[in-house]
């Protein structure tokens, strides 16, 4: 069996669109989530690092897709590798630190034969509707709607009451930097960067699927609705995608963030967030 592209979309919540997705042949699709960049000077030299590493991934993905890799549970450091390699190449300063290396989330999908397997580093997601139920991997995991950076949020709210958005985002800046200088460490988080993740943050599986299931995978600007603004269930949010597509979907999620810019019904680090997502339908 393989998948066709019912829906897809991406939607940027700045100048610069730090998501991507593909497909390839029927057999492959992906999600990308670029990390914001924490740095006052891009390392690249030209947009957002984080834009340019997504991009980058992307195209390595594109590539490997011409001819799927058997095994997916090296792939993300495969991808790494490769993306290093460029990265060398493009720099135009080396990064002062661990924190300044770019970096994003992934969800990769391959059919294979009744299944559909899957690789996921970070917080992109996938939901499906097979055999009758709702499948989900990461979602509602102990971080759903990034609920410890949420909390300093609202603890940054509280002590500066008349304090802007924008001022709160300065405060907990430093935070964010001090946690992305883990990245890829034993201690800290996974992520496709220019150091491959250690296996622990891999996560691979596989669905068995039939013909007329439907996947859904998406970056968390996406998900949002249902992990952060609580809007759809994930069994509701792919219905959503099915029936009223995936524009629509997003439109309402730009519409809850407008009516919360302040951040204070739903506490958040930014006010809109990228928003990517491709709905799939198995033959």
């Amino acid at each position: 069996m393989v998948f066709e592209v019912i829906d897809s979309i991406s939607l940027a919540s700045g100048e610069a669109n730090e998501d991507r997705y593909g497909h390839c042949g029927g057999l492959m699709a992906w999600v990308i989530d670029g990390a914001t960049d924490v740095l006052e000077t891009p390392l690249i030299g030209s947009g957002t690092d984080a834009a340019w590493f997504a991009e980058a991934v992307h195209r390595t993905i594109s590539t490997a897709a011409l001819m799927p890799p058997e095994h997916l549970d090296d792939f993300p450091a495969r991808i790494c590798e490769t993306v290093a390699a460029a990265f060398d190449r493009a720099i135009t300063r080396q990064p002062a630190g661990r924190h300044e290396y770019p970096s994003a989330t992934t969800m990769i999908i391959r059919a294979n034969g009744d299944r559909v397997d899957y690789v996921a580093v970070g917080d992109c997601a996938l939901i499906a509707q097979a055999d009758g139920n709702t499948h989900t991997v990461g979602l509602g995991g102990a971080e759903a709607g990034d609920r410890s950076t949420a909390k300093v949020v609202v603890s940054l709210q509280e002590q500066n009451a008349t304090a802007s958005h924008d001022e709160v985002k300065a405060l907990i800046w430093p935070k964010i930097r001090k946690r992305r200088a883990k990245i890829n460490l034993p201690d800290g988080y996974g992520a496709l960067s220019i150091t491959p993740p250690p296996p622990k943050f891999v996560a691979t599986g596989s669905l068995d699927v039939t013909p007329g299931d439907h996947i859904l995978i998406a970056s968390d600007g996406l998900t949002r609705l249902s992990e952060l603004y609580q809007r759809y269930k994930p069994n509701e949010l792919i219905d959503a995608a099915i029936t009223r597509g995936l524009e629509a979907i997003v439109r309402e999620l730009r519409e809850i963030e407008i009516a919360d810019a302040s951040c204070k019904s739903h506490p958040r680090v930014k006010a809109t967030d990228d928003a990517t997502g491709i709905l799939l339908k198995i033959i």
